[in-house]
């Protein structure tokens, strides 16, 4: 089985997907500055069936989901999810901009929000991160 893997990967029909702490070890919070997490996310290719994690202390912080346009005014008042737990697994799927921004009043206007554009990955077949496993991923086939 293992031999299996190895050879469909080297052919392309399988690719690893990523999970990816958002922030890395600062997690999501405010006092990072107002470009960190697009620097963050600007760092990194996403694609369909990869993974965000996002890890904050509940009591001060949350994640919405919002609209492009809610996304730039910072508005929370129309979110598309809300996730209120201090640890959130939010799945990549499918393609396309997901914005993210932190709810509590004046946290988003501290750049506490993060905006990723998921990619198909066998449009992306030739990039480095399709070319094998690395640290931090897990193997999801994409036949």
């Amino acid at each position: 089985m293992a031999l299996l893997i190895v050879a469909l990967s080297l052919i392309g029909l399988v690719r690893t997907s990523s999970l990816y702490e958002v922030g890395d070890s600062n997690g999501w919070t405010t006092t990072m500055g107002l470009d960190y997490y697009k620097t963050w996310s600007s760092s990194k290719n996403f694609y369909v069936g990869d993974i965000l994690l996002f890890q904050y202390n509940e009591t001060l912080h949350n994640v919405m989901e919002v609209s492009s346009q809610d996304f730039e005014l910072c508005n929370p008042k129309s979110p598309l999810t809300i996730y209120q737990s201090q640890n959130e697994a939010v799945y990549l799927n499918p393609t396309g901009h997901y914005y993210f921004i932190c709810g509590v009043p004046g946290h988003c206007e501290s750049g506490q929000k993060l905006d990723v554009l998921v990619v198909d990955p066998i449009n992306e077949s030739n990039s480095p991160k399709s070319m094998g496993i690395g640290e931090g991923q897990i193997l999801v086939p994409q036949i």
